[in-house]
């Protein structure tokens, strides 16, 4: 059984040398310092010297991600346990196959409000809409997505996402400049998502499905709790995301979403995104 894989963000190519070191460790273990650098070198073509992985290497271990035992090294099952814990509950979360009531957006009613608790709750809903407004659209038509931060990577870590020949429709407009918004468009473009980063979501998020325009808006504790996650956090392996589930996406709250059929204001926005491609 092929047990390669790769963490979410992992750059084939230049990239952090702690993600892959853990990347590396996640599926070949126990290696010793020279071994894994040399296979880091081989397979992420990494241009830095042995000393700086090295050097990696004893931060991971201070941080209790990595352990050596004798003269190699391999993931810690703290690390190992914590990460799964998660991967079970988000698995467990969409796992729930309980029909979810999507609005029907006529003439009559163009217009619907609706409000939820949590990120997780809004995100469990969003991809409820994505299946029923996606399938709607023309081969050539394009989805927009407007956002401070991302964090589907986070809750979606076992997703597929390498449907390039589709993922070419879809255009991201990131407001956040963060390490972990740049390795998230570094991931995007390497799928051949379109992605751009601009100052557009400073009041929420907006989604554009054809005719249909979501509109998201966060409360403004909660969206001061994301940015101090996200401007704390400097590097992927830093981050502990089962706190962050605990402590940003399950955080009750009051987020509204607003959904618009209106082509006017779909066909206008839709036109400013593509304007930052230079379309």
């Amino acid at each position: 059984m092929d047990t390669n894989f790769m963490l979410p963000f992992v750059e084939q190519g230049r990239q952090n040398i702690k993600t892959g070191i853990i990347t590396t460790l996640s599926y070949q273990y126990p290696m010793s310092a020279k071994g894994l650098y040399f296979l880091l070198k081989k397979r992420y073509r990494l241009g830095v010297g042995y000393h700086a992985v090295y050097k990696a290497m004893q931060e991971l271990v201070e941080k209790e991600v990595i352990e050596k035992e004798k003269m190699t090294y391999q993931l810690t099952d703290e690390w190992i346990n914590r990460n799964f814990s998660f991967a079970q509950q988000v698995k467990k979360h969409y796992a729930d196959k309980q029909a979810i009531a999507v609005p029907i957006l006529s003439k009559d009613k163009p217009t619907c409000e609706l409000r939820f608790k949590n990120i997780l709750e809004l995100d469990k809903y969003s991809m409820a809409l994505h299946n029923k407004f996606y399938p709607k659209l023309g081969d050539e038509e394009i989805v927009c997505m407007i956002y401070q931060h991302q964090w589907w990577h986070l809750l979606h870590p076992m997703k597929e996402y390498e449907a390039q020949k589709t993922n070419k429709r879809f255009y991201f407009v990131c407001g956040g400049k963060t390490p972990l918004d740049k390795q998230a468009n570094i991931f995007k473009k390497r799928n051949k998502f379109n992605v751009v980063t601009a100052d557009m979501a400073r009041m929420g998020d907006t989604t554009i499905y054809g005719d249909v325009v979501i509109s998201i808006y966060y409360e403004p504790t909660l969206r001061a709790i994301i940015e101090k996650w996200f401007q704390k956090t400097k590097t992927v392996e830093e981050l502990d995301v089962p706190k962050m589930v605990s402590e940003v996406f399950k955080k009750d709250t009051e987020i509204l979403v607003i959904l618009n059929k209106n082509k006017a204001l779909a066909n206008q926005l839709r036109a400013n995104v593509l304007t930052l491609f230079g379309k």
